[in-house]
């Protein structure tokens, strides 16, 4: 009887005739409604139709619902080879437009790039990774970050770099650790501001060029420590374990060092460890 006392209030409170329900409730309740059935329209269009609206968006269009709805579909050959000229064509469309309208259409075009597989998706973004208006690079950037790119536009990331000093161009490279021995790792150390992805560029050379990432480990110590604990080779806890006097006075080092330390599993290590910072600076706190 409890149950269906709830059932039975849980209607009244979706019904919009209920004379009880307020005004805001009433409202939002058939804006719910209005949502459902203008999502349930769209799943009744094709592919095609779908995209044509997308590709004819305004300044004050929404289209998150267009994009959600073709995410769902099982979208055909023929229908992806229509999205990229679509896209092609709007990415164009930006170029002569209003910078309110162009900022919309990179936040479409960017939700878009993800739909498409990695071939597609890289055929698309580069001719824009070095493009002239750095909105538009930047969108590239973006757009590709969980794709894998081509050796072809890793050299045009790098050139885009020197060009425009864009670290975004840098990061995309060390995402891609294959081309990370082909652009230089060098280059990319010297060059990447942040610390992790450093690190990233010298887990690259721990798979494709170990000797290197070995003889760079005293240069960039912490960069070192933080991609053995990425990749888990327990075979680097040895190399690891010698970068620890050098740097036992660099407490972020201490920190990433303990962190590969439980990575690898080195047990004896930790233990060294927790008790040389004992007897350096006292008791952990608790």
């Amino acid at each position: 009887m409890i149950g269906e006392a709830a059932e039975w209030s849980g209607r009244l409170a979706m019904d919009p005739t209920n004379p009880h329900m307020g005004d805001f409730d009433r409202e939002r309740v058939l804006r719910e409604l209005d949502r459902t059935i203008q999502y349930a329209r769209l799943r009744c269009l094709p592919a095609s139709e779908i995209i044509d609206r997308i590709s004819n968006v305004c300044e004050e269009d929404d289209l998150g619902d267009h994009i959600a709805r073709l995410s769902e579909m099982q979208l055909a050959q023929a229908d992806l080879d229509y999205l990229v000229v679509s896209m092609k064509r709007l990415a164009g469309r930006a170029e002569e437009s209003s910078s309110r309208l162009k900022l919309r259409i990179d936040r479409v075009l960017t939700r878009l790039v993800r739909l498409l597989p990695s071939e597609l998706a890289v055929y698309f973004a580069e001719p824009y990774v070095n493009h002239r208006r750095k909105t538009r690079r930047q969108w590239a950037y973006k757009a590709l970050r969980e794709k894998q790119i081509s050796g072809a536009i890793a050299v045009k990331l790098s050139q885009s770099f020197q060009e425009t000093g864009d670290q975004d161009a840098l990061q995309l490279i060390a995402r891609n650790p294959t081309y990370v021995p082909n652009i230089g790792a060098d280059f990319l150390l010297k060059n990447l501001k942040e610390r992790y992805w450093r690190a990233r560029v010298v887990e690259a050379l721990i798979v494709y060029d170990r000797p290197a990432a070995l003889s760079l480990s005293q240069e960039y110590p912490f960069e070192f420590a933080h991609a053995v604990g990425r990749n888990g080779d327990k075979t680097l806890l040895g190399p690891l374990s010698a970068l620890f006097e050098g740097n036992s006075e660099d407490a972020e080092f201490l920190s990433i060092y303990a962190y590969a330390l439980g990575k690898l599993g080195g047990k004896s290590e930790l233990e060294s460890l927790e008790l040389f910072i004992r007897e350096k600076w006292g008791p952990f706190p608790r």
